[in-house]
Formats: structure tokens, sequence, C-alpha cells
């Protein structure tokens, strides 16, 4: 019978494979004819068995496989569990499906591996090199990637929850991460490891697709690289869940946020200049000093939101909905506000709107009333669940 855990002898034995002596007390295991193997010798795998080209639905599970050439092979299926595969050549390798949990990929070389669909939960993947690789649908929970560049790459449909990023090297530039699950990664300071990210440096997703990725209660209050530089410029965050998230300071120019729900979140001192963020969910949301200038708004819903000292200069506010939230000195200079609902809302009168009010908002519950149906689906929406104020 194998076993899967090293025993413990409890008489003199010799190893099978090497003929090594084993005195009482030494840790083997057995192979499948019940026979003792050294702890070296369970191990490692014949270099015979190595030179296949299809490795598919092997059991290489807590194997060591430090160095192995592995490029090209055909992996797929096969249980890597705890398998020590530092500094391992995957270049081209198929691990499709393989389980690959818990085992140790620090500096592997896996360009242009398809992992898709893979186990890499727990996985150490400590500076491997994953240029070009794909990784859709692998499921990457609680696994280190600190020191990863994963620009480029496809991770469409990963899950990361728990994941263990690098502050100051972890890189998402230009990565695919649409429908990605990112909740409760982790990141790592400057100085060592932190359960909170660092106040001066973040991991970058400059051009980055985050497209219906789910963030929820994520603090991204990091997401600026050294000297301010904006990490997340031209993202494309469209159809995304983050309910709640802390996102104070962020920089999210140029990004594209529509459809997407952040109800409930913290972007205080935010920068959204020249952001696409139509029919977006910002409700009961913090926005003090944020900057939306020449952003394209239509249709987004602010209720009940903290916006006193916003900028939204030259921006698209058609339709937008204010109902309820604290506007005191906004600006609204050169804006579109055809439809924009204020019914409620505080600090009206300190708006700067850069000389009279502009015609065609809404103010009063009568006006509400009367429009409720061209500019809202219903009342229930608008008010939050409140129930509308009439």
């Amino acid at each position: 019978m194998v076993t899967e855990i090293p025993l413990r002898l409890q008489f003199d034995d010799t190893c099978i494979k090497c003929k090594t002596f084993l005195p009482k007390g030494t840790n083997f295991y057995r192979n499948s004819e019940g026979q003792t193997n050294c702890v070296e010798c369970y191990q490692s795998v014949d270099d015979e068995i190595l030179s296949e080209q299809d490795l598919s639905n092997q059991n290489f599970s807590k194997k060591d496989l430090e160095f192995e050439n592995l490029s090209n092979k055909n992996l797929s299926h096969t249980n890597l569990t705890e398998t020590n595969l530092t500094e391992a050549d995957l270049t081209n390798a198929n691990l499709t499906e393989a389980d690959l949990t818990n085992a140790n990929l620090t500096e592997a070389d896996l360009t242009n591996a398809n992992l898709s669909h893979a186990n890499l939960s727990h996985t150490n993947l400590t500076e491997a090199d994953l240029t070009n690789a794909n990784l859709s649908h692998a499921n990457l929970t609680e696994a280190d990637l600190t020191h990863v560049d994963f620009s480029e790459v496809n991770l469409s449909h990963t899950n990361l929850k728990g994941a263990l990023l690098d502050d100051f090297y972890t890189n998402f530039s230009h990565a695919n991460l649409s429908h990605a699950d990112l909740r409760g990664i982790v990141s790592v300071g400057y100085a060592g490891v932190s359960h909170k990210p660092s106040s001066r440096l973040g991991s970058n997703f400059n051009c980055a697709d985050l497209s219906y990725a789910k963030l929820n209660e994520l603090d991204l209050g990091s997401f600026f690289a050294v000297d301010n530089d904006p990490i997340l410029y031209k993202t494309n965050l469209s159809g995304v869940q983050a309910t709640p998230c802390t996102f104070p300071h962020i920089n999210l120019k140029k990004c594209k946020i529509s459809n997407s729900i952040f109800r409930g979140s913290d972007f205080n001192s935010g920068d959204f200049s020249d952001v696409i963020a139509c029919n977006v969910d910002f409700r009961h949301g913090e926005w003090k000093n944020a900057v939306f200038t020449n952003a394209d708004l239509k249709n987004t819903d602010f209720s009940w939101s903290h916006l006193e000292f916003v900028d939204f200069t030259g921006s698209d506010l058609r339709n937008v909905n204010f109902i309820g939230a604290k506007l005191s000195y906004c600006k609204m200079k050169n804006t579109q506000l055809t439809g924009a609902i204020f019914v409620e809302s505080f600090g009206f009168d300190t708006i700067d709107f850069g000389g009279s009010i502009p015609r065609g908002i809404i103010r009063t519950r009568h006006q509400l009333k009367e429009n409720i149906r061209k500019f809202v689906p219903s009342e229930s929406d608008i008010f939050g669940g409140r129930g509308a104020p009439f």
C-alpha cells in the first residue's frame, strides 16, 4: 500500500531502490508493492518517466522536481500537489486542469505555459516567470504572488481570493482580469508583510481589463505608484462588483467603469478625470474632494452620497441622481445637467455652476414625480429602497 505521509521504521531496513541502510526510527515511505523507500527515492522521479512527452494524469505529488526540464510536456490533469518545482523549466508546458495545490514554483519558468483551469491554491509562485501564460479559470486562492509579473497574462475568470500580492513588484498592466475574483487579496508592504496595503506603493493595473471582476471589501487605498504616478490608468473596470470597498486617493484617470456597482465605497480625494462611468451605482459613497473633470457620468446614481467639494467641471451629468446627496461647495461649471435630480440634496445653494442655475434639472418633488418614469427605472431604485419622498 502506497503511503502519502512518511512513516517511522520500527526496525532496521534497507531502501529497495538505492539500497541505503535505514536504521530504526528513520522516516520512510512504502511503494505500491509495500516495499520500503527512503524519503529521497520516494520524492524523486525516474528519468525514464520524465523523458516521456505525455505525462498527463500522472501522480507526482510531493515529488522533488527542482531544476527539472519539463518544457513542452503534457502535464494536463497531473497531480502535482505539494511538489517542489523550484526553478523548473515549464516553458510551453500544458498544465490544464493540473492540481498544483501547495506546490512550490519559486522562480519556475512558465513562459507560454497553459494553466487554464489549474488548481494553484496555496501555491508559491514567488518570482515565477509567467510571460504569455494562460491562467484563465485557474484557482489561485491564497497563492503567494509576490514579485510576479502578470503583464499581458490571461487571468480571466481566475479566483484570486486571499492571494498575496507585492506592493512594489506585482505587475498586472495590460492583463486580462475580466470576471476575476479579487476579494480579500493581501498586500505585502515595502518593509514586510502587512494585511493593509502600503500607503506609498501599489500593484500596477495600468490598462488592465478588470471588467466584471469582483472586488468586494477590497482596500485599494494604496493604488498610487512611487511619486504618485497612476497605476490604474486606462483600466477597464466595467461591470465590476465592489460593495463596499476602500479607495481613498485612488487614481482612475481615463478608466472605464460603466455598469459597475460601487455602493457604499470610500472614494475620498480620488481622481476620476476623463473617466467613463455611465450607469454606475455609487449610492451611499464617500467622495469628499474627489475630481471628476471632463467625466462621462450619464445615468449614474450618487444618491445619499457625501460629495462635498467635488469638482465636476466639464462633465456630462445628464440624468445623474443626486437625491439626498451632500453637495456643499461642489463645482459644476460647463456641465451638462439635463435631467439631473437634486431632490432632497444638501448644499445645493453652494454649488458653483459658473453663473445661473442650468435649465432642465429636477429640484422639486413635483418635477420628479412627473419625470420619474422617463429618467429612472423605478422609485425604489432612485431612493435606495426608502420609497419616494412624496
